[in-house]
């Protein structure tokens, strides 16, 4: 596997990740001053954007940048569709009750947990990709209500696989990361493509 390093160059990719997660907190925040029109959520929201702002530009100066490969890019998206489908089945198909035996934590805490087990005894790509499992793991914590079909999880799965990609380089190591990329593919399927089409 090649992987290209680069100090200190800007690259076009990891601008548009950069803008991809800063939208998807934006909106998170907007749906927040939409629903409670208190003046503290307006300034949150300002206060926030201005310290994305400020650690995009302090986190950039001091990574190195690495290029994946396409091998890389495909099984990273795999690999979040993997973790969302297997943590919703688990939380939602097995047992009984509303959330089954497990529940969303439960089931997102064992798919983490095997993954990171497996991953050791795996070479090459998959042996590279408990962060993106557990990324798709937060997916699968998603109630049936918001997306009532394992292939809506699926969808949300590889739109959220695709943020991951892009974004690989932005904000490395910073808490929320995860959480934000598997909220922006489940907004996608359910505030843009489920309304597109009704459902």
């Amino acid at each position: 596997m090649n992987i290209e390093k680069i100090r200190g160059k800007w690259r076009i990719i990891d601008v548009i990740g950069f803008f991809v997660l800063a939208f998807f907190l934006c909106f998170f925040f907007i749906m927040i001053l939409i629903e409670s029109e208190k003046i503290t959520y307006i300034v949150l929201f300002i206060i926030s954007a201005v310290l994305l702002i400020i650690g995009f530009f302090v986190e950039w100066t001091k990574s190195v940048h690495k290029r994946w490969t396409i091998e890389r890019d495909v099984g990273v998206i795999f690999a979040v569709i993997l973790g969302a489908v297997v943590t919703y089945y688990i939380s939602v198909y097995l047992g009984i009750g509303g959330y089954g035996v497990f529940g969303p934590v439960i089931g997102a805490s064992l798919v983490g947990l095997v993954y990171a087990y497996i991953a050791d005894i795996l070479k090459g790509v998959w042996g590279q990709m408990p962060a993106p499992v557990y990324c798709g793991a937060f997916i699968g914590m998603v109630s049936s209500s918001v997306l009532p079909s394992i292939w809506m999880v699926a969808l949300a799965g590889f739109f959220s696989g695709l943020i991951f990609v892009i974004t690989h380089e932005v904000y490395t190591g910073t808490g929320g990361k995860l959480g934000t990329i598997a909220f922006g593919g489940v907004t996608i399927v359910k505030k843009f493509i489920l309304s597109l089409f009704g459902l």
